[in-house]
């Protein structure tokens, strides 16, 4: 609206863009106001459009093709009056399974169980050529469309279908800021350099997850003779683009042969500057010397690295990084001496606000430092700062006794209840995932270390367990098994309330649906009252996770001065991976 002349002279579209923006902002979800607005007049029309088109998804759905055609024709066809593609702020290309398998369906048959026997060979190589050719077709329309969008913000391209340089070409050149490029595959390992990308390419995101194509990556990969990685010249002319701008970036990257996994990933033969960056996140990646100093030396505030870089003992041998905040490590490594160094880095970082470590699942032994290397980092008076912490042991493994449990040990208990600083703290041990849950957790020896925690809001127990009232039975099994004996069944008619609105047709249960409901509300109770004894001995917990039950909590009316009842804040279980990363971690539950 702002380069164009208001056809209206109505005082509502007098006002400035900014304003209209918000005023718009708020029909957002109300399509039928937006359609009727855009009848009213041009103005109108391109007021509905910026909100209506602000986001477009190219899913393959008839709808996104539909699109895509018209996008295509503004490109072709440049038109004096206001155009959709202007509109657009965020533009995403991520193809759904269930639109490709509606829009080509014979060739989903020929690819399902039995489709050799409806089609001929023949049939489904030339049914497979079809269908590359269409979606070569959409994916190039949609390069065209996106070109053309010149408010773009924003560009997700999460696709598996191989790329070539034009790709490029058409990205370095978009106004985008900040982009997502994930799950996708090169034709070729290409060099971003002049003249097929501009000399610099200024954007302030980056999310890089791509891959070569597998007979490409071979051929290079018998060529490199072990020395240099196949994908150094696309990695290093690519950030020599925008590391001047960069602020936020995450990397991730795996080798699909073993040939080629040794060899660290390469940026440039001498230190890249990057003077913008705030935010470094490489989950998966293994990167040479030259790239990590590039990396640490930059004003970083948020910093998350892989077990593959930290495996190097030298690698947090760099200066100390002044506004460092964050600090994440989803998988420390298996060696001393790497977590030794973790440790120390830790150490020269008094002002750290958030730290998060991660044993793996099985470590054990000789294998596990979380005990001897960074706890003790944090048993020092300086962490005035440290508001969030996450810690999770390891100690399980698959093969173990079927009494084998895991615990959270009374040093470290002890260490953490002297931080007074904590806002926010998670702990879990023992196996991440399945259904073995091997943390037995004593709440009221917890309470006794965490008791001056007074600042303490949120409280997450994962992957922890309880007795089960069956002496034959560990307390592993606590979940899978669910047994009810006669004080699950006490505890099941306690709070009653909360079950009042439920309609229960006991008529349309079996006994073993029964009793696992009973269960159900025996431990929801049980945590419960856990809860509300926290709440007491911390008085400023807003919420609390234990017994993959999240939990809040309410001031009943007229007892105001009496500690806070707690309450679910879910109908079932849910051991809430994506939400406790987001808070912990900062970002969804992605990576390791």
């Amino acid at each position: 609206m702002r380069c164009q002349p208001r056809a209206s002279k109505s005082k509502l579209t007098q006002l400035p863009a900014e304003i209209l923006a918000e005023i718009i902002e708020l029909l957002s979800n109300d399509k039928s106001s937006l359609a009727s607005l855009a009848l009213v007049n041009s103005d109108c029309r391109q007021l509905a459009r910026c909100r209506q088109f602000a986001e477009v998804d190219f899913d393959y759905s008839l709808p996104a093709q539909n699109l895509v055609l018209h996008l295509a024709q503004e490109a072709v066809i440049p038109s004096q009056q206001f155009n959709i593609a202007s509109c657009i702020r965020l533009a995403a290309f991520a193809s759904r399974p269930q639109h490709l398998a509606q829009h080509h369906q014979q060739l989903y048959e020929s690819v399902q169980r039995g489709g050799e026997q409806l089609f001929t060979e023949e049939q489904r190589r030339k049914l497979s050529e079809e269908g590359d050719a269409h979606y070569r077709n959409f994916q190039t329309a949609c390069l065209g469309a996106i070109s053309a969008m010149s408010n773009l913000e924003s560009l997700i391209w999460r696709d598996r279908f191989s790329l070539d340089a034009r790709f490029f070409e058409i990205l370095t050149r978009t106004s985008a800021q900040h982009v997502e490029l994930v799950g996708i595959t090169l034709y070729e390992p290409w060099s971003l350099k002049p003249p097929l990308t501009p000399s610099t390419w200024p954007i302030k995101s980056l999310n890089l997850d791509v891959e070569l194509h597998l007979e490409k990556y071979e051929e290079l990969s018998h060529s490199v003779n072990g020395t240099i990685h196949p994908m150094t010249t696309f990695f290093s002319t690519l950030f020599r683009l925008c590391s001047e701008t960069l602020e936020s970036l995450t990397w991730s990257y795996k080798d699909v042969t073993s040939s080629v996994s040794r060899i660290p990933v390469s940026i440039a033969d001498t230190v890249v500057s990057f003077p913008r960056l705030r935010c470094l996140l490489l989950p998966y990646l293994k990167l040479d010397g030259i790239a990590v100093s590039s990396f640490l030396a930059a004003p970083l505030k948020s910093l998350h690295l892989s077990k593959e870089i930290l495996s190097d003992p030298e690698v947090l041998s760099c200066e100390p990084i002044r506004n460092l905040e964050t600090f994440i490590v989803p998988a420390l490594p298996g060696k001393a001496q790497a977590c030794q160094s973790i440790g120390r880095f830790i150490s020269q970082h008094k002002q750290i606000q958030k730290l998060y470590f991660r044993e793996g699942s099985r470590a054990y032994g000789n294998a596990a430092h979380l005990d001897n290397c960074i706890i003790p980092a944090l048993d020092s008076p300086d962490f005035g700062n440290l508001s969030s912490l996450s810690l999770a042991w390891g100690g399980g493994y698959l093969d173990q006794p079927s009494d084998h449990g895991v615990e959270v040990p009374v040093t470290a208990m002890r260490v953490i209840g002297k931080i007074l600083s904590l806002q926010q703290l998670r702990l879990g041990a023992g196996m991440r995932r399945g259904w073995r849950h091997q943390w037995l957790v004593d709440h009221d020896e917890l309470r006794r270390h965490f008791g001056q925690l007074k600042g303490l809001k949120r409280l997450a127990l994962t992957r922890d367990t309880y007795q089960i009232n069956l002496s034959v039975m560990h307390p592993q099994r606590y979940y899978a098994l669910r047994w009810v004996g006669v004080e699950e069944e006490t505890d099941a008619n306690k709070r009653l309330h909360l079950d009042a609105n439920k309609e229960v047709r006991l008529g349309d249960m079996d006994e073993s649906e029964i009793l696992f409901q009973m269960w159900e509300r025996a431990h929801r109770n049980r945590m419960l009252d856990q809860a509300e004894k926290w709440a007491t001995t911390l008085p400023n917990l807003q919420w609390m996770f234990c017994g993959q039950r999240p939990m809040g909590f309410i001031k009943i009316k007229g007892k105001m001065t009496e500690p806070p009842e707690a309450v679910t804040l879910t109908q079932e279980r849910d051991e809430c991976r994506t939400y406790l990363e987001s808070i912990f971690r900062g970002f969804d539950g992605g990576g390791q």
